[in-house]
């Protein structure tokens, strides 16, 4: 895994850093899916989570909960099995 700071996310992708918040705000990328935070303040990004986002790969906690109306909470805690 290769994990880069926010900085070179928005050189990667030629984005602004405001846009990367945006879409973290918007739940476009998600905490411990395409991002971790090591400190209260620093955002590390899974690049190769992103490169998945991009191709439409992983989708994000609310584009699941649309799926699936059940799923209402992630992380090591949760049961986010779906029953079929």
């Amino acid at each position: 895994m290769e994990y880069i700071d926010i900085n070179e996310l928005c050189t990667r992708l030629k984005l602004k850093r405001q846009t990367i918040y945006n879409l973290i705000y918007k739940n476009k990328l998600n905490e411990n899916t395409h991002y971790f935070k090591p400190t209260k303040k620093i955002l590390r990004f899974d690049w190769e989570a992103i490169e998945a986002w991009l191709r439409g790969g992983v989708p994000t906690h609310k584009e699941m909960r649309d799926i699936n109306p059940e799923i209402t909470e992630t992380g090591p805690n949760a049961n986010n099995l779906i029953n079929i």
